[in-house]
Formats: structure tokens, sequence, C-alpha cells
């Protein structure tokens, strides 16, 4: 009989242990979505970029920013969750957890997908939006004052850089 008390106290320590991990392993999740949700608030109400998405009707690069944020909202609140049922030993919210995790998962790469396909400079559709609007400026350059004034800023800002 003793022998199944030495086990009971190991399986106990083991389980003891493997709650820990799971708890760090949440707090650092809780950081990592603190972290993506502050670098996509930054992005979006940057007031330097903020003026040029108003000043050309760029809005699509924001839209990728939301994906994000909200999944990381969602993650926050669901390893908040994750470490309370944990410590209260809730299956039943353990076991949802994971489910949930498991679309989060999905969603954040779905939002990283939008920000590869949209949001860096070698994309082509990237590209070819910011050439439509670029045309379209150059267009109305001689009767819009709003478009002539847009492509001289940005005339003086690649003049500077070439400098």
């Amino acid at each position: 009989m003793e022998n199944y008390y030495d086990q009971s106290d190991f399986i106990d320590e083991r389980i003891a242990n493997l709650q820990g991990y799971a708890q760090l392993l949440h707090v650092i999740i809780i950081l990592v979505e603190f972290a993506a949700f502050g670098i996509c608030t930054w992005v979006r109400f940057d007031l330097d970029f903020q003026q040029w998405v108003r000043e050309i009707d760029w809005y699509t690069y924001w839209y990728c920013m939301y994906v994000i944020m909200i999944a990381s909202a969602f993650g926050i609140l669901n390893s908040a969750l994750a470490i309370w049922a944990i410590r209260g030993d809730r299956i039943g919210m353990i076991f949802m957890n994971s489910m949930i995790t498991v679309l989060l998962i999905l969603m954040e790469l779905v939002g990283a997908v939008i920000i590869l396909v949209f949001g860096v400079e070698e994309s082509t559709v990237l590209v070819d939006q910011l050439h439509d609007v670029l045309i379209e400026l150059v267009y109305k350059w001689d009767d819009d004052p709003r478009a002539s004034r847009i492509l001289r800023q940005i005339q003086e800002y690649r003049i500077g850089l070439v400098k």
C-alpha cells in the first residue's frame, strides 16, 4: 500500500508542476498579446502616418491592424481566464479555453497574412493600390489643390531622402 501513496504523491507533484508551467505560459502569452496590441495601436494612431492615410484615402492598412488588435484583446482575456481555470481546477473551462485558443491562433494567423498581403513594401497588392492612388493624384494635379499639395509633399519627402 505504501507504494501506491508514493506514486500518488509523485503524480500530484507532477500535476502541480504542469499547472505552474501552464500558468507561466499564459502569463507569457498575455505579455506577447499586450505587445502585439500596443504595436498595432501605435501604427494605427501614429500621427504622421495617420495624416498620409487620410490624405490619400488608403485605409486598407488600418483594417489589417484591426484584425490583430481584436485577436490580441480576446487573447488577453482568454489567457487570464485560463490562469483562473488552471488555479481552480476547472476542467470544462480549461477545455473551452483550449478551443478558444485554437480559434484565436487562426484569427491571428489570418491577421498576419492580411498584413503581409497589404502591409509590406514588396506587396503587389499594396504597390498596385498606391500606384492607382498616385496616378489619380497626378491626373488631378492641375485642377485639384489637394492633389497638388499631396504630390508636392511627396516630392519634398523624396528629395529629402536623396540628399
